[in-house]
């Protein structure tokens, strides 16, 4: 079985200490990620427009999941 959809919180998971930045490295496996046909979410408890810092250093994105879950955006 193969991997379809990678979904991961932000804080505490996908973002380094400083809750503002995606490492170069992360950035890297999910890109390599995307580019084999894996989908890519980012979920948040955060408002969409608190997410915009993450969603500009990962656009190729394909979901985000905001506000606990209530919203998604593709």
């Amino acid at each position: 079985m193969s991997i379809k959809i990678i979904a991961t919180d932000l804080d505490g998971t996908l973002m380094a200490p400083d809750h503002i930045t995606v490492t170069p490295f992360t950035k890297k496996i999910l890109l390599d990620a995307h580019n084999s046909g894996v989908k890519i979410a980012v979920a948040t408890g955060r408002a969409l427009n608190l997410t915009e810092g993450v969603t500009k250093q990962i656009p190729f994105a394909d979901y985000v999941i905001c506000s606990n879950g209530a919203s998604v955006y593709d």
